[in-house]
């Protein structure tokens, strides 16, 4: 499979898996993800570190303080809903699932 042209700088958000850990077995694939984006020609990814967990105060705030671009991409949906409550709203910024922003370029 070749790849897409899509432009864009995104902010991505790995995220702690937390929430995933207490309900499944099965590690998170992150290799995945990282595949879709060496897929998406053009694409500038601003990784974000995961120092805490997202509903750790000081993890929320991280995540707010550590976006550059007004598109946020997470795979992990407890992050996806934390970003959500921590960006300010109207900021600006689009927070999306992975497969969103595959959508999106696919569009």
């Amino acid at each position: 499979m070749g790849t897409i042209p899509f432009e864009k700088k995104i902010d991505y958000y790995a995220g702690c898996y937390r929430l995933h850990r207490r309900f499944s077995p099965v590690p998170m694939d992150l290799y995945s993800t990282e595949e879709v984006f060496s897929r998406l020609e053009g694409l500038e990814v601003n990784r974000i570190d995961v120092p805490r967990c997202c509903y750790k105060p000081d993890g929320a705030a991280h995540i707010a303080a550590s976006v550059r671009t007004d598109t946020l991409v997470t795979a992990c949906t407890g992050c996806y809903g934390q970003a959500l409550t921590v960006l300010p709203p109207g900021g600006g910024t689009e927070v999306l699932m992975l497969p969103e922003l595959v959508e999106m370029a696919l569009s």
